[in-house]
């Protein structure tokens, strides 16, 4: 242990993206779980993955089915694989009821944060506009570090995505002015 790992106890912080959770309908979380399982069968897994995956999304569409709080969120499942060496996570899976998709992004550290937050984005566009776009955000005090964690929009001329870093940079500004 050359570079003394051990007795680190600086910020370790993990960022991930497109771990997008979704209203399932009347299908349980379980059983989409129990299905991608069925990932690691060449082909027919694919197929049966990729129609239950369809099937709950098409289910969580449903206005009547829409509001009820059953969802499926990947972002449990890496949180569980990671927490012995990243206790600490943040994420935000709400979906507004104009939206398919949350935002998909997970944050996890090694300290806990002092304070956390999500903001939506005002500008989106496309089909970029099934997710609810945004970013993630939180506040180590101790490191005086802020984490931020975003998913630009992707399709389009640009011009969406550089609103979007023009929100941003706003919030950035209005954060450190509170400090």
């Amino acid at each position: 242990d050359h570079e003394q790992w051990t007795e680190f106890d600086g910020l370790i912080v993990c960022g991930f993206q497109e771990l997008w959770a979704w209203k399932t309908g009347l299908i349980p979380p379980i059983v989409l779980w129990c299905v991608s399982w069925c990932e690691y069968v060449p082909y027919l897994g694919l197929i049966v993955t990729f129609l239950f995956q369809f099937l709950s999304l098409l289910f969580g569409l449903l206005p009547i089915l829409k509001c009820l709080p059953i969802a499926y969120n990947p972002k449990k499942q890496m949180i569980a694989k990671l927490k012995t060496s990243l206790p600490f996570a943040y994420y935000d899976d709400n979906i507004p009821l104009r939206h398919v998709l949350d935002n998909g992004l997970l944050l996890m550290f090694n300290h806990k944060p002092d304070e956390c937050g999500m903001r939506g984005y005002h500008n989106h566009k496309c089909e970029d506009s099934m997710a609810y776009k945004g970013f993630l955000f939180c506040y180590f005090k101790q490191f005086h570090c802020l984490v931020i964690n975003t998913h630009l929009q992707a399709s389009g001329d640009g011009k969406a995505r550089v609103a979007q870093v023009h929100e941003l940079l706003a919030f950035v500004q209005e954060f450190k002015t509170s400090l």
